[in-house]
């Protein structure tokens, strides 16, 4: 009898086991194991209503885009809302990896909750070519985020089956809908790699190689619009702008080749490591002297505001450094002195990363996934200089993508 029963309990373990393994969805996406500095956030998804989602993410009724307003003065509160929800997205998904399993669960239902909504699919027919751009954008830097924060999260608690079909489904469709690489009539730009960074996430997650190859074939062609001289073409063109475009461009370029490498396509190879090197370089030689890329910039291409011999600087745009350092300290160390030379990067990277990282082209959190020696010499350290000027505002706030945006005005 006590053999009989014996066996009995064995076969209900064996059965339950495999029904759970049958159940359960194969866990894929960014490797957790990359996530080997400090990951923490203070936003968090238990910020986010699912009301605010209902006007924003799944009703996406973008301004028309306006090429003499190109600045972030004129933006509304939708646009400041979709930047805050993107940045809760963002820091869940950093505070999962870091250990966090109740915002982990909390990401996965609100993938859900999108998912039976069909959120973040563009409505915009190419017509409707001022509207279409800024939708796609949006979209692209939307479902960047989610799927990012969803790739972690089924790693570190699991998901079922059907959900994660369901799911798989959605992200599907809304990646697609985005899509933009038949638009433009200059050529690969960084709306592009904006496309690229979602459409290689859904290739990883759900395993994909359609997905994957199409993002690689892409990435490739954008890398031969940077010249022998290490101009991005189709960003240096941005008048006093044209910096800012090219360092964000930078940025998007590691966070793509980042995804598809972890989904075994490997694209550092030398070609592109000295593709990559020559741009860096530039970039840096041309924060120095603006007149460098001048004779592209004063083409003010889509960008007629400013002065293209005074070229913007912001956070955002440096934030390529991190991923520089990691990936090259070996084998382009004069690069990476150049890098830590550079007073703009310094300025507007290195001391600021303290309280602001991982912008909206880079999604990772450079602390978390890139860490390096420059931790350590410059985070906490940015009030002991002068360089930084400080401005103390009693307004609540959150700091996006290096710019500030007032939280007391969300959900009007």
């Amino acid at each position: 009898m006590q053999k009989i029963k014996g066996i009995l309990i064995l076969f209900f373990i064996t059965y339950f086991w495999i029904s759970a393994l049958t159940n359960s969805a194969s866990a894929g996406g960014i490797n957790v194991d990359r996530a080997i500095g400090v990951c923490q956030a203070d936003t968090s998804l238990s910020q986010v209503s699912f009301d605010l989602y209902k006007s924003h993410f799944i009703k996406m009724k973008v301004k028309k885009w306006n090429e003499s307003k190109d600045n972030l003065d004129t933006q509304s509160q939708w646009e400041d809302n979709m930047y805050f929800l993107m940045d809760a997205w963002g820091s869940a998904g950093e505070s999962c990896i870091g250990g966090n399993k109740d915002e982990c669960n909390r990401i996965i239902e609100h993938t859900k909750y999108l998912a039976d909504n069909k959120a973040l699919r563009n409505r915009y027919s190419k017509d409707d070519w001022d509207f279409v751009w800024e939708s796609k954008m949006f979209g692209g830097h939307g479902m960047s985020h989610i799927l990012f924060a969803y790739s972690i999260a089924i790693q570190q608690v699991g998901i079922d089956t059907e959900t994660h079909t369901i799911i798989g489904k959605w992200a599907r469709k809304s990646v697609n809908s985005n899509s933009n690489l038949n638009m433009g009539e200059h050529g690969p730009q960084n709306h592009h790699l904006n496309f690229l960074r979602s459409l290689s996430l859904y290739g990883l997650i759900w395993n994909d190689e359609k997905a994957l190859k199409r993002s690689e074939k892409f990435l490739l062609k954008y890398l031969k619009t940077i010249n022998k001289d290490g101009i991005i073409r189709n960003e240096a063109v941005r008048g006093h702008r044209g910096l800012y475009y090219s360092g964000k461009a930078i940025h998007a370029i590691f966070v793509v080749m980042d995804i598809l490498n972890d989904a075994g396509h490997n694209l550092y190879t030398d070609k592109n490591n000295e593709t990559l090197n020559r741009a860096v370089n530039f970039y840096l030689d041309a924060s120095n002297d603006n007149m460098l890329i001048y004779p592209y910039a004063k083409k003010r291409r889509h960008n007629k505001l400013g002065d293209p011999k005074h070229q913007e600087q912001s956070y955002s745009q440096n934030a390529w450094a991190p991923a520089f350092i990691f990936h090259y300290k070996d084998i382009y160390p004069n690069t990476v002195a150049k890098i830590y030379e550079n007073d703009y990067v310094v300025e507007y990277f290195f001391y600021d990363v303290g309280r602001k990282d991982g912008s909206l082209w880079g999604i990772m959190d450079s602390k978390c996934f890139l860490p390096g020696d420059w931790v350590g010499e410059y985070v906490g350290k940015k009030n002991m200089t002068n360089k930084v000027k400080t401005n103390p505002d009693a307004r609540p706030f959150v700091i996006i993508d290096g710019y500030k945006f007032y939280t007391d005005g969300l959900f009007q």
